[in-house]
């Protein structure tokens, strides 16, 4: 796994950081629209997995929120992961 830094929880549309609610321990994967984090819930002390999607347009955040409206319909079957939030 690549190292993280904390400007690996940037989300480059709105510009927000979300290391306040997360602590990044690893990248564990990168695409051409963003990473997948290894992080800590700071709150909860959870791993989770993260999703940083960067996109700048607005179709591209349409594509995304039917992504996870699929992933939601499907949730509990084999293979797809959980979803905790989305926002």
């Amino acid at each position: 796994m690549e190292k993280a830094k904390e400007d690996d929880l940037k989300c480059y549309s709105d510009d927000i950081s979300l290391s306040n609610k997360f602590e990044v321990i690893a990248v564990v994967g990168e695409g051409s629209f963003g990473k997948v984090l290894k992080v800590r819930n700071r709150r909860e002390g959870a791993m989770r997995a993260l999703k940083v999607e960067r996109f700048r347009k607005a179709k591209a955040k349409t594509i995304l929120r039917n992504e996870i409206e699929v992933m939601r319909k499907l949730q509990g079957r084999p293979g797809i992961p959980k979803i905790y939030s989305f926002g």
